[in-house]
């Protein structure tokens, strides 16, 4: 479970960074850097709702038993 929260951490720290950079690439008109970025987001948004959905299945099931 410690595992669950670093990585939650983690992700929620690229999540925050992943939106600076689009800002800071828009502001700047660096483009290819905000399709790079605006991926990336995407891809941490993804990681981090699986876990989520992953952390309530195991507690339902500690639940029921």
């Amino acid at each position: 479970m410690w595992l669950k929260i670093i990585l939650n951490v983690l992700l929620n720290l690229g999540i925050f960074t992943m939106g600076l950079c689009i800002y800071w690439a828009l502001s700047n008109q660096h483009y290819t850097l905000t399709a790079g970025a605006a991926f990336a987001l995407t891809l941490l948004i993804v990681l981090k709702i699986r876990l989520v959905k992953n952390v309530r299945e195991v507690f339902k099931e500690n639940k029921t038993n």
